[in-house]
Parts: C-alpha cells; structure tokens; sequence
C-alpha cells in the first residue's frame, strides 16, 4: 500500500486476528518501522488501529509492507497461556493485512 497525505499524524484502522501479520511502515525515505499486527489476544479477529505520531507538518508517503514469515504466533500466544489447537493450525498459518481505512 502507498498511501499521500497531509499531516503531523499517519495510522490504519483494520483488523487483528489468527491470520494477521507484522508489517513494515516506511514513512517518505525514514527509517522503516515494524509493527505487529498479531498479538497475544490474536485469538479471534477484533477492530484495532495503530497510529504513527509527531511527523514533521506537510505533504507525506506512507509505504506499508505485509511481513511474511517475521512472527512466532505460539510464541506470542504463551504470553496468555494459550496453546494453539492441532484443529486451529491451518488458521494461524495464514498471513495477511486486513485494512479498513487509512488514518491520518
């Protein structure tokens, strides 16, 4: 996703869950920054957001990056002492972004 905008602020609404992933959000040529789309209440799919603050005023491009492979999903699970379920392995094996608007 690249997204222009106007602003001192950049963020995305969109949804957490078992088969939602990190992701890499580049804003204009600054150091990129990882954040984690999953989380140890990743168990069911919920609305979430993250925002990105303090960006200097004016025009901005936003990338944003799905990071396949980057998470330990049971490893953030134990957190909760949450096991996931031989039945449920398929679901938490998926890896995508799921965005419902941009934030800015």
């Amino acid at each position: 996703i690249i997204a222009k905008f106007k602003g001192t602020r950049f963020g995305l609404a969109d949804i957490m869950g078992p088969g939602t992933a990190a992701v890499e959000v580049t804003i204009d040529k600054g150091e990129p920054k990882v954040i984690n789309r999953f989380d140890a209440f990743s168990t069911y799919y919920r609305l979430n957001f993250f925002i990105l603050k303090d960006l200097s005023p004016g025009g901005h491009i936003a990338k944003i990056k799905l990071i396949k492979g980057s998470l330990n999903k049971a490893e953030i699970l134990k957190t909760r002492n949450y096991t996931i379920k031989a039945q449920d392995q398929s679901t938490y094996k998926n890896e995508a972004m799921y965005v419902g608007a941009v934030l800015y």
